[in-house]
């Protein structure tokens, strides 16, 4: 019916894609037990609550709604699932970081 030329190639493409999906997959669910990193690079946990940086205080944080991770208060976006957070107020100093849910 077809030459074995397009067969050929119709199961190289394939294999490609099935090779690109497992590629996505593991990159999505490769090592649950091991914090992800965020956009810019720092790692986040996102199965607790994170400081907005592990070695400074921040003067106000924001607590994500949605995960309940503190983000700095110019954040628009949360660092670990990246909900809007234009319209949750902040939070002032050390109590933010004693008192978040």
């Amino acid at each position: 019916m077809y030459d074995p030329q397009v067969y050929g190639l119709l199961g190289a493409v394939l294999l490609l894609h099935l090779g690109t999906l497992v590629y996505v997959y593991i990159r999505r669910n490769g090592d649950e037990g091991s914090p992800a990193p965020d956009r810019d690079g720092e790692t986040v946990d996102r199965g607790t609550e994170t400081a907005v940086d592990a070695g400074t205080e921040a003067d106000e944080t924001v607590v994500c709604t949605e995960c309940g991770v503190r983000n700095a208060a110019d954040y628009r976006f949360c660092r670990a699932c990246v909900a809007d957070l234009s319209g949750t107020p902040a939070q002032g100093g050390s109590e933010a970081f004693s008192n978040a849910a």
